[in-house]
Order: structure tokens, then C-alpha cells, then sequence
């Protein structure tokens, strides 16, 4: 008989998750990134949420790939997200669930300044911050 391995649900992922990672309101975000150069926001949405509106300057990496993209010795690297492993990086979802867990898995590939947005791209919408 073949064992059954059970899978964590996202919310029990970001439960995990809220013990190991950063997590900064919209605003600080925003004076984060402002203040520290070579700070990137890497956007962990899906493509079309993305499209629909997303925050200036940020990088696409959506959650199901972060793993690939943000592993400098995957063939699916992102160049952009690898370069910045000893910068602050800040992830950032519609909501705060899912860029918890992106930064988590960015902290295991060995990032070193990585925060979560808590509120994500609607809290960063709600304080009327830039939009593209």
C-alpha cells in the first residue's frame, strides 16, 4: 500500500511561515525600498493579476515558481531576483498570504533581508501609492 503524504494547506503554510518572516505594513515597504538601494519588490501574483496593476518597478515571480526562479543554480533563474540575494527584498501578493510564503522560501534559498508586505498590493492601493 502506498503512504499518503498529506500537503499543508496555504493557510498552514503562512501560519508556519509568520514564525520565521518579517512581516512591514504598505508604508514601511514603501520607505524601505526608497531608502535602500538595489532594494527589489518581487510581486508573487499570478500573471493576469499582475497585468490588471502592480507596483512600480516590481519584478513578477509568481508563488508556485519562486522556488525556481529565486534558485541561482535552477535553469529557470531569474536573473534580476538571484542578483539581489544580499539585498532587501520585499514580497508582496494581493493580500499578505501568499507573499509570506514566497519570503520564506526566498529565506531558505539564502536571501538575506527578505520582509513580507502585510496587506499586499491592495493595502499598498488603499494608501493611494503608486500603480502601474
Amino acid at each position: 500500500m502506498e503512504e499518503v503524504v498529506a500537503v499543508p494547506s496555504l493557510d498552514d503554510m503562512v501560519h508556519e511561515a509568520r514564525s520565521r518572516v518579517r512581516e512591514v505594513s504598505a508604508d514601511e515597504a514603501k520607505a524601505m525600498v526608497d531608502s535602500e538601494p538595489g532594494a527589489l519588490i518581487v510581486d508573487v501574483r499570478e500573471p493576469h493579476e499582475f497585468d490588471m496593476g502592480h507596483i512600480p518597478g516590481a519584478i513578477l515571480a509568481p508563488l508556485g515558481r519562486v522556488r525556481d526562479l529565486g534558485d541561482a543554480r535552477s535553469p529557470m533563474a531569474l536573473a534580476e531576483l538571484t542578483a539581489a540575494t544580499g539585498n532587501l527584498v520585499v514580497t508582496q501578493c494581493a493580500t499578505g498570504k501568499r507573499s509570506i510564503v514566497a519570503a520564506d522560501i526566498l529565506q531558505k534559498l539564502g536571501y538575506a533581508n527578505v520582509v513580507s508586505m502585510r496587506g499586499g498590493f491592495f493595502g499598498w492601493a488603499r494608501l493611494g501609492l503608486p500603480i502601474d
